[in-house]
């Protein structure tokens, strides 16, 4: 959760998900303060009051090219919401937040914000264009360096084994 009391707070590309406040929500902006979050997920946080995803109470709160998929409160500032949907993470419920390739957060940021790596230090944009949140998307590219078994994770420029639903890339060869 982030606190901002009588202070200048600014965050890019952050993804807040899954937690909890003991009063109000995962962003609680006091005191004439000004609080800018720029293309950041807010996704499935819980608080005390019905404004999970933000809270202000005075001063300015703004949300800039942001997901926002729970309430907040009436008086923060929404510039260019994404999407208030499901960010599409890749398995939330074993703590991957990374974005899966249906995501609505892929090639959505607004670059003037965004940093020149993500979380993991990879760098941006890997698409059309950066990406919302921590995680910069990462098109897993068949690589064939350990063997020609599809089902080995070292085969695959990500490390993971995609499933059948992802988008990959195999280059050609011949």
């Amino acid at each position: 959760s982030a606190i901002n009391d009588w202070g200048t707070t600014t965050a890019n590309n952050c993804t807040f998900t899954e937690n909890t406040a003991t009063s109000y929500g995962v962003v609680y902006n006091a005191s004439s303060s000004t609080s800018t979050y720029n293309n950041c997920i807010f996704h499935n946080n819980s608080g005390a009051s019905s404004y999970d995803e933000g809270y202000e109470s005075s001063g300015t709160l703004t949300y800039r090219k942001c997901i926002i998929s729970g309430t907040i409160h009436g008086n923060v500032t929404q510039t260019s919401t994404i999407s208030t949907s499901d960010p599409s993470f890749n398995n939330p419920g074993s703590d991957d937040f990374s974005l899966s390739s249906s995501s609505n957060a892929v090639d959505a940021a607004d670059a003037t914000y965004a940093p020149s790596d993500d979380i993991l230090g990879v760098s941006r944009p890997q698409g059309a264009g950066d990406d919302v949140g921590c995680y910069e998307y990462l098109l897993n590219t068949w690589t064939g360096s350990s063997s020609t078994v599809w089902s080995n994770a070292a085969n695959w420029s990500t490390g993971v084994v995609p499933g059948n639903s992802e988008s990959i890339v195999i280059a050609n060869v011949s």
